[in-house]
C-alpha cells in the first residue's frame, strides 16, 4: 500500500492511501500467526470429518474455524501486516498462477480424501505445492527469475 502525505496549511497534514482490495485485506488478515492456527485447526477437523464423509460436520468445521480465526484478527491493520515476511508471503498466494493452481489442487485433494484415494491425494497436495512456485518477486525482489 502507498501512502502520499500533502501539507496543505501551517499544521495540517492530508495523507492519502492507496488501499488493499478486499481480498488482499483478507489474505493479509488470514497471515496473521493467530488466524493462521486456527485456521489449521479448522482444516484439520475438515479433512477428519471430509475422510468420514460427514459432509455437514466438514462444513460446520471450516466455518467454524474460519469465523474463529477472523475474530482473532478482526483488529488487525493490513498496512502493517503488509510489511511482514508473513504479510508479504500472503501477497503472494494472489498471484494468479499460484491461487488457481494451489485452488484447483485443493479441490483434487478434497475429492481424494472423500474417496480415500492415495493417489488423488498425492497428486492435490503436489498441485498445491507446484502453485507455491509463483509470485515469489512480490515478496523480495531478489527472488526474480532473472
Amino acid at each position: 500500500m502507498k501512502s502520499n502525505s500533502f501539507n496543505i496549511g501551517q499544521s495540517h497534514i492530508v495523507r492519502v492511501e492507496h488501499g488493499f482490495s478486499w481480498f488482499e485485506k483478507y489474505a493479509l488478515k488470514r497471515s496473521h500467526p493467530r488466524a493462521l492456527f486456527l485456521d489449521v485447526l479448522g482444516i484439520v477437523w475438515f479433512f477428519y470429518f471430509f475422510w468420514l464423509q460427514s459432509w455437514q460436520m466438514a462444513l460446520a468445521s471450516i466455518i467454524i474455524g474460519r469465523l474463529l480465526s477472523s475474530s482473532a484478527v478482526m483488529q488487525v491493520s493490513p498496512q502493517k501486516m503488509s510489511e511482514t515476511i508473513l504479510g508479504k508471503i500472503a501477497l503472494l498466494h494472489l498471484h494468479p498462477a499460484n491461487f488457481i493452481i494451489q485452488f484447483s489442487g485443493f479441490l483434487v485433494l478434497t475429492y481424494g480424501v472423500w474417496l480415500h484415494s492415495t493417489e488423488y491425494i498425492l497428486f492435490g497436495v503436489s498441485a498445491i505445492l507446484v502453485g507455491h512456485l509463483f509470485g515469489w518477486e512480490k515478496v523480495s525482489s531478489s527472488l526474480e527469475n532473472k
